[in-house]
């Protein structure tokens, strides 16, 4: 078996199980937010929103960029590992404490007192977060994601079993909070049990051999702020801008499109990272691996899109709650925003792989300029021009950071765009079928439930079809990619 094969195959291994295990993690979502929405107004899906937005912001720069040194170093010590093991519960803890102190002026500021003790119990999450962070970047870069998926496959199970009982039991937010810091004790716990390094006094006398890894890790942390920053501007925006109420709208219609959106994406980017590492000195076989990334998270992201658009009311009031018909108009203008992004899912992976994410860093505070003020000038005429601002700032952006990779490894926007554009027209295609016999539908008299019952599957098939007929070389790539065969 030649290498290229071999990998090829534990790639395949390492998608399936992830794809597994982010099924399992889309429909718990979709269980759990069908749960909030008929208990949790428009202001707690607010408080919700500023929760997630504050902690994953803590939680990305306390990691101080551990996990993907560990993922990117083609060989690493376990001095070292100690050492990163030590920066990322230090760093968990230190901003820990920075939010339970802030979360005053924090709250104050959005002039919402009710976030303060949601604050601070919330920062308990970023240090159970911590103490598993070494162990998960170890099972990425090794490629397991087998053990990995089971994990979080619990975990996303547990916090909704835990959210949902909470909340039918009237605790509101905190349900939330008190279910995600349980998910990510869980998750750590058996992160440890199941961990082939642990730390020992010997590995104590090298800890020095971690300042190596410090400066790739500090541009890292430096990109990501920037990035996160630039990346939830609505969500900075839209609380202070338009109140927390039109924020809870956002937040509501956010988690429908983007946490499923962005745990599809990672069936194949957080695999995407770790091979990429692996082929980052072969400059052939790293492109068409960036190429064959990309095209599929197009593929499976813009069907998925448009399908929630062209039945965004009959989801919303048939699985949600009719007091959430408010969020269908920000739902539907949302959706477009994940099918222009997709073009742009594999960038970090890129820059990290190539360990320069000093360019990351440079091209996210230029949108960090440009971006917020573009919101906050929108925000004066409602929530749907902030979505549409930042949808038109991605038309731009997006295709930019294809042209900045393309000075780093031979990546062509051309060629991007000629492999995504068969897979837009099945798309274009599905669309139009869905809305024509939902339109037929909706005149025969039919109900919310019959429409999605006979649309789903017939855009799956359409989709599928068209697909086949017009980019008939996908099927064969996924026949490839499946069996473990090259690619050429």
């Amino acid at each position: 078996m030649t290498a290229e094969t071999s990998l090829k195959r534990r790639v395949a291994f390492a998608v399936g199980w992830n794809a597994l295990a982010t099924a399992v993690s889309t429909v718990s979502q979709f269980v759990l937010m069908a749960v909030l929405s008929r208990h949790f107004s428009n202001a707690d899906f607010g408080l919700i929103g500023h929760i997630m937005v504050v902690t994953n912001f803590l939680i990305l720069i306390g990691e101080l960029g551990v996990s993907a040194s560990v993922i990117q170093a083609p060989k690493i010590s376990s001095g070292a590992l100690l050492g990163l093991f030590l920066l990322n519960v230090v760093g968990g803890a230190g901003f820990a404490a920075l939010l339970a102190v802030g979360a005053p002026l924090y709250a104050g500021f959005y002039h919402t007192s009710d976030l303060i003790w949601l604050l601070r119990w919330a920062s308990l999450s970023l240090v159970m977060q911590a103490i598993g962070g070494i162990h998960r970047a170890l099972l990425q870069k090794g490629l397991q994601y087998r053990r990995l998926s089971m994990i979080e496959a619990t975990g996303a199970m547990t916090q909704v079993i835990i959210a949902s009982g909470l909340a039918l039991a009237g605790r509101g937010p905190m349900a939330y909070v008190i279910a995600t810091i349980l998910r990510y004790s869980l998750e750590s716990a058996i992160l440890w049990m199941n961990a082939r390094w642990r730390p020992t006094w010997r590995d104590a006398r090298r800890l020095r051999e971690t300042a190596a890894f410090l400066p790739f890790g500090l541009f890292l942390t430096g990109e990501r702020i920037v990035n996160y920053i630039a990346m939830y501007s609505p969500n900075w925006i839209i609380p202070k801008m338009l109140g927390v109420s039109q924020f809870g709208i956002y937040t509501f219609a956010y988690l429908i499109v983007n946490q499923p959106v962005q745990r599809l994406t990672a069936v194949l980017v957080r695999v995407f990272f770790p091979s990429l590492s692996l082929l980052q000195h072969d400059e052939r076989r790293f492109a068409r691996g960036y190429y064959n990334c990309t095209k599929w998270t197009f593929a499976i992201l813009a069907p998925a899109m448009m399908g929630l658009w062209a039945l965004a009311p009959e989801i919303v009031l048939v699985f949600f709650s009719p007091a959430k018909a408010s969020a269908i108009p920000a739902l539907r203008a949302l959706c477009f925003l994940p099918v222009i992004l997709s073009l742009g899912s594999t960038t970090g992976a890129v820059l990290y792989s190539k360990k320069r994410s000093d360019i990351g860093l440079l091209g996210n505070a230029l949108i960090l300029c440009l971006l917020p003020p573009i919101l906050v000038a929108a925000s004066r005429f409602g929530i749907l021009c902030v979505i549409w601002a930042q949808i038109a700032f991605s038309l731009v952006s997006a295709p930019a950071w294809v042209l900045v990779l393309g000075r780093l490894a031979p990546i062509r926007l051309s060629r991007l765009l000629a492999h995504i554009a068969r897979p837009a027209m099945a798309c274009a295609v599905m669309t139009g079928v869905v809305l024509l016999v939902k339109t037929a539908l909706v005149h025969w008299g039919a109900g919310m439930e019959a429409r999605i019952a006979v649309c789903v599957p017939l855009g799956v098939l359409v989709y599928g079809g068209a697909l086949f007929l017009l980019a008939p070389e996908y099927w064969k790539d996924l026949r490839h990619f499946l069996t473990g065969e090259p690619l050429e």
